[in-house]
């Protein structure tokens, strides 16, 4: 089992350290779930993720911009999401639905990206190329 606090973006001690610290029960809940499982600190800031979110969207922790905050997330802001995402920072449970991002506005702050369809890579690399790969336009865009 790898060891959770490699992607613990680090700072003050969070609930996810006392769940691990809290013996095996704790480290397999978060640590064996398939369920891809992403912990904020109360500021959004992404701080862990467990291996099934690592697995599932072929990325991890280190690939975040260490300044992203869900809570300041302008495409969920423009998709009207953020009241249930801080309905959500407040304690309570919530839905959201997937959320679309405007590769248009991506491709103007990332020099790398990764396009995903159901889990799987479609497309990694360079923002401005994915418009003209065929699987991306086949998949997201129309037909190519």
């Amino acid at each position: 089992m790898s060891d959770p606090q490699s992607r613990n973006a680090g700072g003050p001690p969070l609930a996810v350290d006392a769940l691990l610290a809290d013996g095996a029960l704790g480290r397999a809940l978060l640590e064996q779930s398939p369920f891809s499982t992403v912990v904020y600190a109360p500021d959004g800031r992404p701080v862990y993720s467990n291996p099934a979110f690592e697995r599932y969207w072929n990325t991890s922790l280190a690939d975040v911009p260490p300044s992203y905050s869900v809570l300041e997330d302008v495409q969920l802001a423009d998709q009207g999401m953020m009241p249930q995402v801080r309905r959500a920072f407040a304690g309570e449970t919530v839905s959201l639905p997937a959320v679309r991002y405007d590769m248009n506005l991506v491709t103007g702050v990332s020099d790398r990206i990764q396009v995903l369809d159901e889990g799987l890579t479609l497309y990694e690399g360079d923002p401005k190329a994915a418009f003209k790969d065929k699987a991306v336009v086949d998949a997201y865009l129309g037909e190519s």
